[in-house]
Formats: C-alpha cells, sequence, structure tokens
C-alpha cells in the first residue's frame, strides 16, 4: 500500500484550481502578486494575506525539493534557503550532483538545472514549531496536487518534520520504502544539520546513487 497525502483534508476547487496555474511559470501567477525581489510573491493563505515565496515548479523536473515553510531571512531575499542551515541543504545538494556550479543565488541554478522549491505551508515563521495542525493539513493536500501536476520521480524533503508532516512517524532518514511515496514519487528525506558526518555520508551516497540508477 502506498503511503501519500490522499486522505488528507482538500482544499475548495478554487485554491486547488489557483495553485494549478502557478507550475509552469513561477514569475506570474493568478493566485498572488509578485514584487521584484527574486521570487517572492504576496498570496492569500487562509483567509490572511501573506508575503512568501513562489513554488518553482514545473513538468520534467528531476526533482522537487520540499520543506516545512519558508524563513523570513529567505522571504526578505526573495530565494529558497538563505539562513545557515539552508546553505547546509545546499552544500549537500551539489554534493549529489543536483546543483550546478556557478554564480547567482542557488535556487535559480538549481532549479535551471532541473530541481524544482515548494513548502507544505506557505506562511513564513521563525521557528517551525509556530506552525499548526490545521496549516500543515491544509498545505498538504495543496503539496500532493501540485506534485502531481508535475509528475516528479523524486520529492527531497529538506528537513523531516516536512515528510511526517505528510506521511507519519518513520524511523531514520535517506531513501524511503517504495511503499512510501508521495504523489507518485520517491521520497529522500535529508539527515539533519547536525547528523554524525558520517551518517550524512553514507546517506548522500543513496541519494546519488538513486539518482545516478534512475538516470540510466
Amino acid at each position: 500500500m502506498v503511503v501519500s497525502a490522499s486522505s488528507s483534508p482538500v482544499p475548495d476547487r478554487s485554491a486547488r484550481s489557483a495553485h494549478r496555474q502557478t507550475l509552469e511559470t513561477p514569475q506570474s501567477t493568478t493566485e498572488g502578486s509578485f514584487n521584484r525581489t527574486g521570487h517572492t510573491i504576496q498570496i492569500d493563505w487562509l483567509g490572511s494575506t501573506v508575503t512568501t515565496l513562489a513554488d518553482l515548479l514545473r513538468p520534467g523536473l528531476a526533482a522537487v525539493t520540499v520543506g516545512v515553510n519558508p524563513a523570513p531571512i529567505s522571504v526578505a531575499a526573495g530565494h529558497y534557503y538563505q539562513g545557515a542551515a539552508g546553505q547546509t541543504f545546499y552544500r549537500r545538494l551539489a554534493a549529489v550532483g543536483l546543483l550546478p556550479p556557478g554564480s547567482g543565488y542557488e535556487d535559480d541554478r538549481a532549479y535551471a538545472g532541473g530541481v524544482g522549491f515548494s513548502d507544505v505551508v506557505k506562511r513564513p515563521t521563525r521557528k517551525a514549531e509556530e506552525v499548526d495542525k490545521s496549516e500543515l493539513a491544509y498545505g498538504r493536500a495543496l503539496l500532493e496536487d501540485k506534485l502531481t501536476q508535475v509528475g516528479t520521480q523524486l520529492v527531497i524533503f529538506t528537513f523531516k518534520k516536512a515528510a511526517t508532516a505528510l506521511l507519519g512517524d518513520f524511523p531514520g532518514h535517506g531513501l524511503l520504502s517504495p511503499t512510501r511515496q508521495l504523489a507518485g514519487a520517491r521520497v529522500f528525506v535529508m539527515p539533519g544539520p547536525y547528523e554524525k558526518s558520517d551518517r550524512t555520508a553514507r546517506a548522500l551516497e543513496e541519494l546519488k546513487h538513486h539518482l545516478l540508477t534512475e538516470s540510466s
């Protein structure tokens, strides 16, 4: 039995339709309004207007990275994962070949190379603990809908809390069993930012091997 978020509460059709129209061109949307700072956008989130980061999604992506919700420092910059933990995440993406070298913001380079970005909850908070269960349930259904549309084969959770919010509790991290998928995609959970270096190295090697296997 494949474990997914399909049993979660489904937002109304208008919300799902609005999200559907943002997938291929993150720079334009009917869901909210963009400013001139990177990927920053204003959207309606559970009845309130919030400034957040647009989903960077399109069909054909090799992988989609998913966090709990954006950090204020990232929203201010207009780009994903601009805090210290986020920079650790980018170094790990680079180590497995998912972040091309070059200049400019990391999310732009990764997106150009075939890696998308989204979150379970779009409302920014300083700590993930500030996100309540109702937001996770609401965002869970929206996210699975978006992932189904882009048809990615791999979802990479940046933090385990985001994965357990959608898939329930499970031990450890790394590449999850094929029976525990999300929107038909395999799931990889990054080790925590303070995980032991040997365990992190083994997990990244597992991810690299999976990417090479799938591309061959």
